[in-house]
């Protein structure tokens, strides 16, 4: 099957990066390994060519994701997996705004790692078994957090998200401009959100748009 042709592995531990370089040959025999057992080194084997980055998270110069806006900047397309010891939540969730690919921890099993790959290079989203559950629970709390809003409200909230003004959702919903002024003085209330880009963001979040 089609896979990575080039990676470069961040990795200053020999028997992690065997074990790595394992992985990725059990896959592709042929793939090109290139290595690098510090942040300046993987600085200077960068290049546009290299289809996956495997990053650990504490070097002695660094950490790895600090490379990330320099890969991005190279090849857009470039795939990031994080091979790590750390599964804190600032550490994961932190990697994960930063739009990697993958989160793996030195814990996972030879076959799990393969298979994180895998689901690398088709796109989803690699994820340890203890950190997706750390992130479904995260949403799950986000959810609940989310404010309750009554169905006028969530009427006029949707037009605010769709670009309507207070006029236009006051004349679409067929009410006078005061109301629809009190359901988004109340909507603001409830959701906490300090201006309109906070508000629009929330509205994304709660799935109303």
């Amino acid at each position: 099957m089609p896979m990575f042709k080039k990676v470069l592995v961040l990795e200053d531990r020999q028997e992690h990066l065997e074990f790595l370089r394992q992985a990725l040959e059990n896959i592709c025999s042929d793939v090109e390994i290139l290595t690098a057992k510090n942040i300046q080194e993987a600085r200077q084997k960068l290049s546009k060519d290299i289809e996956l980055y495997i990053l650990d998270l504490e070097l002695p110069d660094g950490a790895g994701i600090e490379l990330i806006p320099l890969i991005r900047g190279l090849r857009s397309s470039a795939k990031v997996m994080v091979f790590t010891v750390f599964d804190e939540d600032d550490t994961f969730f932190k990697a994960m705004r930063m739009g990697i690919d993958g989160y793996v921890l030195k814990t996972e099993t030879q076959q799990g790692l393969v298979d994180a790959i895998n689901d690398v290079y088709k796109g989803m989203a690699a994820l340890s078994p203890a950190l997706a559950r750390k992130l479904m629970n995260f949403h799950a709390a986000s959810y609940e957090a989310l404010p309750e809003l009554s169905d006028k409200e969530t009427a006029v909230l949707k037009l605010i998200a769709q670009g309507h003004t207070m006029k236009s959702a006051a004349e679409h919903l067929n009410r006078s401009i005061d109301t629809v002024k009190f359901h988004v003085k109340e909507i603001y209330r409830k959701t906490g959100a300090q201006n309109r880009s906070e508000l629009l963001r929330l509205a994304r979040e709660m799935g109303i748009s």
